[in-house]
Formats: structure tokens, sequence, C-alpha cells
């Protein structure tokens, strides 16, 4: 069986030394490099001769970025064209680069590791929305009505996105680095469907500086949302990536659980009758004695163990076992003997 780990987001590169504070124009962040220079006639003099220049460097950011390689989506939930999608299970998108949710991310992480991603992937209901090919904007324009109900909190979007690594083995730095192929990233959209409706599945841009490139506006935004909670009546956003799907109708584990009914079960649920008239085995006949059943009602009470007769006694021998008690004895079976190791000579499996 896989085991997997879970990481709140992922950098690599120069992208894992970005500097506090340190965003700019079109959502670019700055980080410092430093590198060594060495100068001379040739490898003796140029060992004499090195320094250490440190810059600071400009990272593209979200207003850079008007486009995304489908190959990086790898799966979708539901997949595109789904017609009866469970409601209690959220949408996903997944990638093949674990870092690339946080790639373009023009914010450090905070103290609490909470690092929002760049994209965001949003579910409206296709009533609400619908998305146009403008051959003016560089991206499909997504325009949402009724947007405060249908877009998410853009200061949650850390919590829906992770990276995965496959496996127990190796270091989480090193696997991410050397084998891409136990590792992925994910967004999830945190939506509450309804039954029997149609949605539509948009990768946006979670920036206003993402927004503004894809819709091939002048990029003079920083590191603003790309909208607010609660938003506007409506919103519009370019599209990196969509799918459609609908829900289906009553029969999925949340309706089916929602249908249970409480009853009140008589004391006679909880068992079967058990004749122990002739229990053979060495043991004295009891009385009928009642066999207990995995559902139980609060009246339940339980029978004893035929006490008149000696019954639970001689049953007692036979579970603990006796001095001189041959090994080729059939003993009745104890109930977890199998997940539980024999008890010591100074314990009993029963007593009376």
């Amino acid at each position: 069986m896989n085991e997997y780990r879970f990481l709140p987001w992922a950098r690599g590169g120069l992208g894992a030394g970005i500097a506090p504070d340190a965003s700019g124009p079109r959502g670019r962040s700055t980080a410092k490099v430093t590198i060594s220079v060495a100068h001379g006639r040739g490898p003796a003099d140029i060992a004499k001769d090195v320094h250490l220049v440190t810059k600071d460097v400009q990272l593209f950011g979200p207003g850079d970025v008007v486009g995304l390689d489908p190959r990086q989506v790898i799966r979708t939930d539901p997949a595109p064209g789904a017609t009866e999608f469970e409601q209690n299970y959220f949408p996903l998108i997944e990638f093949d680069a674990p870092e690339l949710p946080w790639l373009f991310s023009p914010l450090v992480p905070a103290a609490s590791a909470r690092q929002r991603p760049w994209l965001c992937l949003i579910v409206v209901r296709q009533d609400r929305a619908s998305v146009e090919s403008d051959p003016r904007t560089p991206l499909p324009v997504l325009r949402v009505e009724a947007a405060t109900q249908e877009l998410p909190d853009l200061g949650e979007s850390w919590a829906w996105a992770h990276a995965q690594v496959t496996g127990a083995e190796g270091d989480v730095a090193q696997v991410l680095r050397d084998s891409p192929e136990r590792t992925l990233s994910r967004l999830v959209c945190p939506r509450r469907l309804e039954t029997g409706k149609s949605y539509l599945a948009c990768l946006v841009p979670s920036f206003k500086a993402g927004v503004q490139a894809g819709l091939g506006a002048t990029v003079d935004a920083v590191a603003e949302p790309a909208w607010v909670t609660p938003a506007p009546s409506t919103v519009t956003l370019p599209v990196d990536h969509q799918w459609r799907f609908t829900t289906g109708g009553v029969g999925e584990f949340a309706s089916l659980a929602r249908r249970l009914e409480p009853r009140e079960l008589d004391a006679a649920v909880s068992t079967r009758p058990m004749d122990l008239s002739n229990p053979r085995g060495g043991l004295p006949p009891s009385a009928t004695l009642g066999l207990e059943g995995a559902l139980r009602s609060p009246l339940f009470t339980r029978d004893r163990l035929g006490t008149d007769t000696g019954f639970e006694r001689e049953l007692e021998k036979l579970l603990n076992g006796q001095p001189g008690q041959a090994k080729t004895v059939v003993l009745p079976p104890a109930y977890g003997e199998h997940h539980t190791p024999r008890p010591p000579a100074n314990q009993k499996f029963l007593t009376v």
C-alpha cells in the first residue's frame, strides 16, 4: 500500500529565495542572488582574482503569464463531461509539476507557512456564468453573475492547495528534485454542490495582476487579490483551463444518510436464541442462551452462562486450559484470539 506525504506548498530554484515584501509591478518578486566573478589571462590568474557579487534579481510574476501548458494538467475530478458526479465531493485539478500552484506567487510564506497560490480552481453554476473567446484577449473570458455566491474567499486559498509525494522513501526535498514520477500538486475547490445542477469548473488567476494580463489589459497591480470577499455582483476573469460537469440525483451517500430514520428497537433484536441443552465437549447442559449480534438495543441485558449447572465454570476450564490437557483438544473459539496473544498463565480468557 502506498504512503502519501502532503506539503502545504513547494517552491524551488530562485523562487525559494524571495525576499519578504519584495513584490513589484506585475506581481514580480525580487530574490537576492550571489555569484562568483573571476577574471584573468589564464586559469592561474583567474583563481587568484575571484569576487562575490550579490544582486537583486526580479522574477516573473502572475502578471507575466497569459497561458498554461495543457500538458501540466494530468487529472481532473470529476472528468470533463461527467453527468453523475456525487455532490458531497469537492472538484479538484492535479498538475504534473509539484511547484506549479506557487510558481509565480508574489508573496513569501508567512510564519504559519500559508503560501497563497497564484492560481485558483473555481466551480460556478452554468446558469450564473458564461465563457467566451474574445480575439482581443489572450485567454477565454469568464463572466460570473451573483459572484458573492459563486466565488470562494481568496484569503483561504492557501488551504485548498498542496503538493503530494508518493512513497515514504527518501528525503522530501530530494524526491521533489530528482523523482518527478512520485510528485504532483493539487488544487481543490471548496464548493458545496447541489443535486442535479450543471457546473463550469475554471482555473483562474488568484492575483489581480494575473487577471489584467489574461484580459489583455494594462498590468499595474502588484499583489492584490483577483477579487475580494464579498465579491461584486459581476466578476470577469481569464480562464487558463476549463471543463463542465453535472451532479447526479438522489442516491449518493449524503442523501442516503439523510434518509435514515431512528427507530426504537426491542431488546430481542440484540440476540438470537442458542440451544445449550447438549453442548458436548464435556460441558454440562444449560438453558437456552442469547447469541449476541452486532446490533444492540439500549434495552439489552446480557444472559449469564448457566451458572445453575456449572456451565460457565466448565467453559472457563476449557478456554484457559488445564494441567495435562491434551494439545489435540479442539477448544471453543475465543473472540479476537487471532488478533491478540494468548494471555499468560496468571491471566484468564474467562473469569467467573
